[in-house]
């Protein structure tokens, strides 16, 4: 991918990893890293997951006066196998927040040292040379505000929000895959969007997302399997933590999103199968497409987006 610049536009979204489940490097046009998201908000930038995805995005990250800031949803190894090939923290002037699930047990930190260190990998986490941080997320801490004058961001009570001016990150933790996962929701005067990876679907559609998810811009949800690969009955996947692009149309739908990125795609569904899926989809959902691998998105108003690159 060629290094580009953050776009000119005062909120974007740019797919830098994908794929699910593991690397896809045989897919060219859509894109084989694993999951790994930037929403730029009010001049702030953050890191959604950090599957493969995330290492270009640090080769063209230029370290300044704000703090890295990554998002995790899960620990599951596709959404964290490139954190230990992130440039930024290699660099000493560099200060990088990492939030992530609270484990019972142990601290998340703990467990990143775990597998950014050896045997597991080469360099040892405690020679990480930025300024690291690692906070964690408990499912009872909801919304997430970052003033423009503060260098750390502030949690307030979900009514409170209404009347900020800075970007808000909302947080839903749903047991939709193992282990559980967190859905964020990014906002900013009026726009949203929603990312909603490794979610499976319900009957009638995830209430609790669909009400989540109301009036964003864009919701970008998990579409790894199509429903005869789901409901095979040799090979189901049901139970697995993942949605058909069924499950996702029916959750934008509902909750009036008009647009709809379908993400986390399975390795072994290769372009012309993903571009077929994805023609079918339109028929039924005007505003559904394939998040792809360099797709800037903008947000330039509510309900409209915007592709860019």
């Amino acid at each position: 991918m060629p290094r580009t610049q953050a776009p000119l536009t005062d909120f974007y979204v740019r797919f830098w990893g994908v794929r699910g489940g593991y690397p896809a490097p045989q897919m060219s046009s859509i894109g084989g890293h694993t999951p790994c998201v930037e929403v730029g908000v009010a001049g702030r930038r953050f890191i959604l997951d950090a599957g493969l995805g995330i290492v270009p995005l640090g080769q063209q990250y230029e370290v300044g006066v704000e703090p890295v800031v990554i998002l995790l949803t899960h620990l599951h190894r596709d959404h964290i196998e490139g954190l230990g090939f992130f440039t930024p923290l290699r660099n000493p002037r560099a200060h990088v927040m990492i939030f992530g699930p609270a484990l019972p047990g142990r601290s998340l930190e703990a467990f990143l040292s775990v597998e950014l260190s050896p045997p597991v990998f080469p360099l040892p986490w405690d020679e990480t040379l930025a300024n690291c941080e690692v906070i964690e997320f408990f499912p009872s801490r909801r919304t997430l505000v970052w003033p423009s004058s503060e260098a750390h961001p502030v949690w307030i009570e979900d009514d409170a929000s209404r009347s900020v001016e800075a970007p808000v990150i909302r947080l839903m933790h749903s047991w939709a895959h193992p282990q559980g996962v967190f859905i964020f929701r990014v906002e900013w005067r009026g726009r949203s969007v929603v990312y909603a990876t490794d979610v499976e679907g319900y009957v009638g559609g995830d209430q609790r997302l669909i009400r989540f998810a109301r009036g964003a811009n864009l919701i970008i949800h998990d579409a790894q399997y199509t429903m005869a690969e789901y409901t095979d009955p040799v090979h189901c996947r049901q139970g697995w933590g993942h949605s058909t692009p069924e499950m996702a149309m029916t959750v934008a739908r509902a909750a009036g999103v008009p647009f709809l990125a379908f993400f986390h795609h399975d390795p072994r569904h290769d372009d012309e199968f993903l571009l077929a899926m994805e023609a079918a989809s339109k028929e039924q959902f005007a505003g559904a497409f394939l998040a792809r691998e360099g797709m800037v998105l903008g947000l330039p108003a509510p309900g409209v987006v915007e592709r860019l690159a």
